[in-house]
């Protein structure tokens, strides 16, 4: 017998994709490219086609949060929406996690700086984002606002679903799996016609 568990986190991730990718391809069929944060900012758009395309494409970021609520909702009803409020909220973590979190991405990013250089690539070359120092808080909230509100779906919903019947690290690493599929039309949009592509 299937657990209910298991159909929950079924049905997230037909309505996570499929409300993403419906979202995202057909922007990229409308002739979407990504463009800077302060062209986004500006609302510096060439037509209102650009606009209308760049819109449909940001509505897509919010599929895993959509699906973490859908789901949520026919799994417990009001409970299981409560439940993933409540753990949206929940702050009360080892504080090796919180080290883990702050110091793990700095590693590696120096790890990608240093194989970047011994290939040649300039050290300047990676910290040039084009974002002005005082453009940081709003580019923070920006990014808060759109894939930070993916997490509750991935983190709030189907972490918690899969650890049901996983271990921590497996369904950590089957998540991570499944994230990345999930992103897989953006990653067309950024990568088309490039070498990375082809790889």
């Amino acid at each position: 017998m299937i657990k209910k568990s298991d159909n929950s986190i079924k049905l997230y991730l037909v309505i996570t994709f499929g409300f993403t990718w419906l979202f995202w391809i057909f922007a990229l069929a409308l002739g979407y490219q990504d463009i800077s944060f302060l062209r986004y900012l500006n609302l510096d758009f060439s037509s209102s086609k650009e606009l209308f395309v760049h819109l449909l494409f940001s509505v897509g970021v919010y599929g895993p949060l959509i699906g973490g609520i859908f789901a949520s909702w026919v799994s417990s009803k009001n409970k299981g929406i409560k439940n993933l409020i409540k753990s949206i909220f929940d702050w009360k973590v080892d504080i090796k996690w919180y080290l883990i979190l702050f110091f793990l991405p700095l590693v590696l990013n120096l790890i990608v700086v240093m194989i970047g250089m011994i290939l040649g690539i300039k050290f300047s070359s990676f910290f040039n984002s084009g974002i002005p120092i005082s453009y940081i808080l709003i580019f923070f909230i920006y990014e808060l606002l759109t894939s930070g509100l993916e997490e509750p779906g991935w983190r709030d919903f189907a972490l918690v679903k899969l650890q049901e019947k996983y271990t921590a690290e497996k369904a950590s690493w089957l998540l991570g799996v499944i994230w990345a599929a999930w992103h897989f039309p953006y990653l067309i949009s950024l990568y088309y016609n490039s070498d990375i592509y082809y790889l």
